[in-house]
């Protein structure tokens, strides 16, 4: 009975009307939501547009550190504001004429399917052979503390990558941080900071190394930024196989002037 109901419902006019309005509101409601995510990127790409004579890719990946979006997310934002640039007017209404598909466009069309997509980074090559001790520093995606050795440099001397990227790294020729380890026996430093200290152990798990303790690097300055005076640098100890150490006892701890930005310390290259 309950089903006849159901199917002499659907024939009448009124409720045919129904369902297509209430269509029509979810195809609305999606659209508005959608297009004003794309305002959103439009509006942020335009901000960063603005200071391109400033040195856009440089400025981007400080700025997607401080934002805490991804630098591609930043780029794609800014590409946007470049290849259609009338999207919004100056009174700050949409254009959607000049979107591709109309209402069925979104974000991810936009940046995956007609925005030009950016370059690949440049891959450094690796060293050759197997080593019994290496040393990692790697390019922590992390804020540069300006000194006054450089108070004018604002962005890093070098490209950032994430934990997930310093895990998975592979240079040109596909060659990743573990083919370098000497597996009768290695040492492995890896440098981090306190805010990536959770990665840098996850990491080392990661390549095979077995964690054993960290050492530290006391400075001669340090930052206030919340609470703790960051005055402090750590680089994590492990082994690949049972290599021993050359010096027993030496302390966990080691004092070295700062000096240029990333440059470690001579005391702890004779430990």
């Amino acid at each position: 009975m309950t089903k006849e109901l159901a199917k002499n419902l659907g024939q009448e006019e009124w409720y045919q009307a129904l369902v297509e309005e209430c269509r029509a509101i979810i195809v609305e409601t999606v659209f508005t939501s959608r297009i004003e995510l794309i305002r959103g990127k439009w509006l942020l790409g335009d901000r960063l547009w603005q200071e391109k004579n400033k040195g856009i890719t440089k400025l981007l990946t400080r700025v997607s550190v401080d934002l805490r979006i991804s630098e591609r997310e930043c780029w794609r934002c800014y590409k946007f504001r470049e290849e259609y640039r009338d999207f919004l007017n100056k009174s700050g209404e949409i254009n959607i004429e000049v979107l591709p598909e109309g209402k069925n466009i979104s974000w991810h069309k936009i940046a995956n399917k007609y925005l030009p997509q950016p370059k690949e980074r440049e891959k450094i090559e690796l060293p050759e052979g197997k080593y019994r001790t290496l040393v990692v520093d790697p390019p922590w995606k992390t804020e540069k503390i300006l000194r006054e050795v450089r108070p004018n440099q604002v962005e890093m001397d070098y490209l950032l990558l994430t934990a997930e990227e310093i895990r998975d790294f592979r240079d040109k020729k596909g060659k990743a941080i573990p083919d370098l380890f000497n597996l009768n026996g290695c040492h492995v430093y890896l440098w981090t900071t306190h805010k990536h200290l959770p990665d840098a152990l996850e990491i080392l798990k990661a390549w095979g190394v077995k964690y054993q303790c960290v050492l530290t690097w006391i400075k001669n300055v340090g930052m206030t930024p919340f609470s703790w005076m960051y005055s402090t640098e750590l680089v994590l100890f492990g082994r690949v196989g049972d290599l021993d150490l050359l010096k027993k006892g030496e302390r966990l701890d080691f004092y070295g002037k700062v000096r240029e930005h990333s440059r470690k310390p001579d005391e702890f290259y004779e430990l």
